[in-house]
This record gives structure tokens, C-alpha cells and sequence, in this order.
């Protein structure tokens, strides 16, 4: 992978780069995968990796890395089939272009089609929203591995092991990220990511190891905030800029001390996109900070000058967050034909509706359905590990139950689940008071 993926990525989006923001204990592989299915940003990032840790206990922190969908994901298998038995797997076999227009007719794939598993029959759907291929051989994403630590040595010798492919099912990663923004006390005290806005040296160190361990394969980036504890655009990103040069400048619009109270300040993302711009034309930049739709995103892109945009939180139990209209009503006409066939009878046109008990009932079935697939999911990708535990996914649950009548009192009885099977059965009772799930979870 060259070192001007950057500059290509920004090349093939016209409107704007618009990816997945790096999030502690969010952005995991199974969270990566629902969102790459359902939303496509044009690139995704790992949990940010401490690179201490990575050395000393490797097993441990390297499935913050995977990139590979688990096999049992593979071959056509998605997790819809396990709901019930009378349910066929399927596969797509579109993938969007780049931008709004929908992909279009060819020799090779003459209509947008799903192939149920282990069968040579097709149907004719709109899988036009899909830019992720799921078809034998697994899931294609691009993501970009974000390390986070203190020492130059281990961060090259990181990045020599991902180079080297010496780390399993990475081979999705196509960059590096520095973090160097985090704002958690335990981290910037430390000395670490945010901290290193106040340590210039050894934020150059740390840049320069890992790009020479990178030796050209991947491009390495920095993610950074506007100052420490006031802005600091000329003499922190300034110097990033014209010092570093790096591949990419990802800013979020807040100081350490912020945190993530206030609102992001996206004129000065404004301003040190311009300066980074003239010291270092090559640098792609992007803006970080309380944007909630790809729609959004690209508005930024336009108004603020930057080459694209992260979201972050809004993506949480939302995966439709980056694609457009009309790419998620082609969700919403997919789920109805196939994976919730109960909402065909229904008139709602969006996952977003809520005007009526019709429409409150679809939103939840729709985002209940999500749940129970992403809990599948998690458990392929990490139930046959030794520390496994099902308590991470407890969070992304409450973040799916959401935006209609009666969440609250499920995302309480969502937090008791330990697997998807304890989710099946809560969600069993409560579709006897909603009736939201009745395809998906009907007995035989």
C-alpha cells in the first residue's frame, strides 16, 4: 500500500472522505463489520492500540487489530440464518460505486441481486446501498490501525509487524494512525496521546520511527486535537505540518481540556486546515466533531475546507449514519423483502420514522433486528477466545434501543443479556407487548 492512499482515497470522493472515527472499546471488528454492511463509510478505524501493551501481551489487544471477518462470516454465511431455521442465508452481490448514484447493470451482473446460500437461485432486490461485498470471500474493508503509546522503538516495531503480516487476519489494514489527541486523564497525564501536544521532541520521534518501520508500505497519519488547553493551531498543527508533513491531519474540533464538553469548533478546524494546507499541500485533512450524517459531512467538506470528515458517536447503534438517503431507503426495501419481512405491510419509508404506532413499531423491529445481529456477530468473532466476555456488546444493545416507545425500559432489561441467546428471549417477551420482531423471532 503506497504511501499516497490518501491522496487516492480523496481522489475517488469528490464530495468529501467520510469514515468511521476511532472510539475506545466501540469500534471493535463486529461494530467495524455492521457498519461497513449498512452504512460503507469510504474507510474505517480500529480501537486505538497501546503499543506497550501490543508487545508485552499480544494476544490480549491484537483482535483490537483484526480486519477479517471470523470464517464462520465467510463463504455466504450472514447471521440472519440463525434466527430460524426456515430462513436461507444470503449473499450480496452489488457493491456501490463511489457517491449517491446507485450501481448500475452490467454484463457481469446484469441486475442488483442477492444468491441464497447453497442454492443457484437468485432475486431481484435494490442492494444498490452496498459497497460492501459480501460474496465467499468475506467482508472487504479498509481501516486504518490507530496506535497510541510512549516509545519510538515500539511503535516501529509494531508497525514492522503489520507490514510484515505477522499479526492475524489484518490484512484490511491499509495505514497507520498516530493518536495523538486522546483526551482520557489516564492517557494524557501519561504522557500519551493529547500529552504529546505539549512534548514536541518525542511526538516527532514517535513519527519518524514509524514511518521509517513503514518503509513506504503504509502511510502514516496523525490524529490530534486543536491545542492542550487553548488553541494552538501555528504552533501545534503548524508544526505538525510543516515539521512532519504527514499523509493525513485528522483534527477534532476541541482541546485536551475540552474533552468532549462544548461544541466542536469547526471554524477553527476552518483555520488550521488553511494553514496546513500552505505549509504542506500534500497533507489531506480531515475534521472531527458532532456531525450526524454523511449529508452533514459533506457540507463541512464544502464550507470548512477540509478533504473529509469523521463521525464518531453518531455512529453509535446507527450504522445508516453514512449513507445517504436514498441509499438507506434501499436498506429499508432490502430488510423489508428479505431479513424483516414484517415491515413490507408497513408504509414507512425510513429507519428514522416515528410519527405513528406503525412507524414506531418499524423502528423498532428494524434497530432490534441490528441488535440481535450485531450479538451474533460479536460471538463469532471472539466467543472462542479465552477471555471472552459478552459484556462489551451489553453498550451497543442500549444504543440500538433507541428512538421509540418504550426504550427505556428494554435497554434496562438489554444490559442483563451475557449472549444472544439471553437477547433472543428477552427480545421474545418483549415483541408479546410491541410485536415488533415477529418474522424474525417466530417460533417454529
Amino acid at each position: 500500500m503506497s504511501a499516497n492512499f490518501w491522496t487516492n482515497l480523496r481522489a475517488k470522493h469528490p464530495l468529501g472522505i467520510v469514515g468511521l472515527s476511532p472510539m475506545d472499546g466501540v469500534t471493535d471488528l463486529p461494530m467495524r463489520l455492521m457498519t461497513a454492511k449498512y452504512g460503507a463509510p469510504d474507510i474505517l478505524w480500529t480501537e486505538f492500540v497501546n503499543v506497550e501493551g501490543m508487545l508485552k501481551n499480544p494476544a490480549r489487544l491484537e483482535r483490537a487489530l483484526w480486519t477479517d471477518p471470523p470464517t464462520r462470516v465467510k463463504n455466504n454465511q450472514l447471521v440472519f440464518a440463525r434466527l430460524e431455521s426456515k430462513r436461507q442465508d444470503f449473499s450480496l452481490v452489488a457493491r456501490r460505486k463511489s457517491g449517491p448514484t446507485p450501481c448500475k447493470s452490467s454484463s457481469s451482473n446484469p441486475k442488483n441481486t442477492f444468491r441464497l446460500a447453497n442454492s443457484s437461485q437468485q432475486k431481484t432486490v435494490d442492494c444498490s446501498f452496498c459497497r460492501l461485498e459480501i460474496n465467499g470471500g468475506g467482508a472487504k474493508t479498509r481501516t486504518i490501525a490507530q496506535l497510541y503509546g510512549l516509545r519510538p522503538d515500539n511503535f516501529a516495531a509494531l508497525t514492522t509487524r503489520l507490514i510484515n503480516h505477522q499479526i492475524p487476519r489484518t490484512s484490511g489494514i491499509v495505514g497507520i494512525d498516530l493518536n495523538m489527541g486522546c483526551p482520557a486523564r489516564q492517557v494524557a497525564l501519561n504522557g500519551a496521546g493529547a500529552g504529546l501536544i505539549q512534548n514536541k521532541p518525542l511526538a516527532k520521534e514517535i513519527y519518524l520511527a514509524t514511518l521509517e518501520a513503514a518503509q513506504g508500505k503504509l502511510p502514516v497519519s496523525i490524529k490530534t486535537r486543536l491545542g492542550f488547553n487553548e488553541l494552538e493551531i501555528e504552533d501545534w498543527l503548524g508544526w505538525l505540518a510543516e515539521e512532519l508533513k504527514p499523509a493525513a491531519i485528522i483534527l477534532h474540533g476541541r482541546t485536551y481540556r475540552q474533552g468532549y464538553s462544548g461544541h466542536a469548533d469547526w471554524e477553527a478546524i476552518a483555520r488550521a486546515a488553511r494553514l496546513i494546507k500552505s505549509l504542506s499541500p500534500n497533507t489531506i485533512v480531515l475534521g472531527n466533531g458532532d456531525v450526524q450524517s454523511r449529508g452533514e459531512a459533506q457540507e463541512k467538506v464544502v464550507q470548512y475546507g477540509v478533504d473529509g470528515v469523521l463521525i464518531g458517536r453518531a455512529a453509535m447503534g446507527n450504522p445508516f449514519v453514512f449513507a445517504d438517503r436514498q441509499e438507506a431507503s434501499s436498506v429499508i426495501n432490502f430488510m423489508k423483502t428479505t431479513a424483516v419481512p414484517e415491515l413490507a405491510s408497513s408504509e414507512c419509508s425510513s429507519p428514522e420514522a416515528k410519527s405513528s404506532q406503525n412507524e414506531n413499531n418499524d423502528r423498532r423491529s428494524f434497530y432490534l433486528a441490528l441488535a440481535l445481529e450485531h450479538a451474533l456477530l460479536y460471538e463469532q468473532c471472539f466467543s472462542s477466545l479465552s477471555n471472552y466476555s459478552f459484556l462489551p456488546m451489553r453498550k451497543h444493545l442500549a444504543w440500538y434501543a433507541r428512538g421509540f416507545a418504550g426504550a427505556s425500559a428494554l435497554r434496562a432489561q438489554l444490559m442483563q443479556a451475557n449472549s444472544s441467546a439471553d437477547l433472543q428471549l428477552i427480545l421474545e417477551v418483549d415483541k408479546k407487548k410491541s410485536n415488533p420482531l415477529e418474522a424474525v423471532l417466530a417460533a417454529d
